[in-house]
């Protein structure tokens, strides 16, 4: 009789969860809907602005160092790292972060500041690092907020 029971109370439970999945029209963003500004791209209510980019070789790998300045519009502190999704590619290959130290028996990385919390309406100077499938190959990182409503991304020709 129990496993009667557990096998239609997991029926009931899984007809209650594929309802619950029932997708509605929304008012959020679409992804496609991007804020720009002329000072940078606005993900998650920061803006993030492109500055310059890096070649290095560390370790005997290539590696791309890119800057950005960070901008907390938020009405609370917040983290590069926090608020925003980033990822890199070469062509069709993704290409990874890569922690790259400062100084040779050193644990600060060039990354760090991606961690650094901000104030509302503070700015930071971050650096992303990313090791390279080529050096020739442009590189295009796409940013988009956690709710993953707003993706934006820029390209860095490298060659």
């Amino acid at each position: 009789m129990k496993k009667i029971f557990c096998v239609l109370l997991a029926t009931i439970m899984l007809f209650a969860l594929c309802a619950c999945n029932k997708s509605e029209k929304s008012n959020s963003p679409d992804k496609n809907d991007v804020t720009e500004t002329p000072d940078g791209m606005v993900i998650g209510g920061c803006v993030i602005r492109y500055n310059d980019f890096e070649l290095l070789n560390d370790e005997g790998v290539d590696v791309i160092a890119i800057n950005y300045t960070f901008t907390n519009n938020n009405d609370y502190a917040t983290s590069f790292f926090l608020a925003s999704i980033y990822e890199a590619k070469q062509g069709d290959e993704e290409i990874f972060t890569r922690i790259v130290f400062t100084d040779e028996g050193s644990l600060d990385s060039m990354s760090d500041s991606t961690m650094e919390e901000i104030g509302s309406g503070e700015s930071i100077d971050v650096t992303v690092t990313y090791a390279l499938a080529d050096t020739t190959t442009p590189v295009t990182v796409t940013f988009s907020d956690i709710a993953s409503t707003v993706e934006e991304s820029h390209t860095i020709e490298i060659a």
